[in-house]
């Protein structure tokens, strides 16, 4: 799922820079993946639009591919205001940002 190697080629960074760039991901992704749900929850489709597409674009600078596909999938049906699905696909994108932080914590102890 993560790539170090791949984001250090995208980004033209070293590894801690990507390292510290993951760890920034996780604090506003988390941040992002509750304004989604709150969003949703408000029907104000437009900010979860906005939210899912922040964390699609992060993810895809620092190839977290699953998790950039994830939130593309959030952003479509919450633009196209289609809730049939996006319950779990906010769920999957919460683990699959829960996994980034375990592989920092175990690759890296961050």
């Amino acid at each position: 799922m993560i790539s170090i190697e791949d984001a250090m080629d995208r980004l033209g960074l070293e590894r801690e820079e990507v390292i510290e760039f993951l760890q920034d991901f996780l604090g506003y992704g988390r941040d992002d993946l509750t304004g989604i749900r709150e969003a949703l929850r408000k029907q104000d489709y437009e900010a979860a639009t906005k939210r899912a597409h922040s964390i699609k674009g992060a993810a895809a600078n620092l190839s977290l591919d699953a998790v950039s596909t994830t939130a593309a999938a959030i952003e479509i049906k919450a633009r196209n205001q289609d809730l049939e699905g996006i319950s779990e696909l906010t769920d999957r994108l919460a683990d699959q940002i829960e996994e980034v932080a375990a592989y920092l914590s175990d690759a890296f102890g961050k």
